[in-house]
């Protein structure tokens, strides 16, 4: 959907708003080749970056992954020394993929590096235009939530200030 000069504003805010996320990815991307990983390699360690280790399966299933896809996935990180599996719990088939010490450091030096690249970013906008921004992408973010969860956002004919 290419509207760059369509004349209604909400299209014309929706491909800014496409544009500016496809920027942002592609961004992103560049900034992890610098550390070797893929987008599907961060989300996996992002995922393991809480208190308890995952299952393979539900990392798997988290990731949108098949079992075998997930399993070269965490061959590749285990080859780096970001996690490692154990087997765990009754059912030995059960395998739990950990976060390593250099896992979580590898992970904390990236979004350190995200968080300085964002704030020179917004660094380069007004502090008017942040703060029209702010809240237009609250606003964005509440509607979605809704949506998300079921509300009467879509249907309703109800449209923005």
């Amino acid at each position: 959907m290419r509207t760059a000069w369509a004349k209604d504003p909400a299209d014309r805010f929706l491909e800014a708003l496409r544009g500016m996320m496809m920027e942002a990815s592609l961004f992103r991307r560049q900034q992890l080749q610098t550390y070797r990983l893929t987008m599907t390699q961060f989300f996996a360690l992002n995922l393991l970056e809480g208190p308890e280790p995952q299952r393979l399966s539900d990392l798997a299933r988290r990731l949108e992954l098949s079992h075998p896809a997930a399993t070269n996935l965490v061959d590749a990180l285990e080859a780096r020394h970001l996690v490692m599996r154990r087997r765990e719990g009754e059912d030995r088939r059960e395998i739990r993929v950990h976060l390593t010490p250099a896992g979580r450091g590898l992970l904390h030096r990236v979004h350190l590096q995200f968080l300085d690249q964002a704030r020179k970013v917004a660094r380069m906008i007004s502090p008017e235009h942040r703060g029209v921004a702010t809240e237009v992408l609250l606003d964005l973010q509440g509607t979605i939530r809704e949506l998300r969860e079921g509300g009467a956002a879509f249907g309703s004919g109800k449209e923005g200030p």
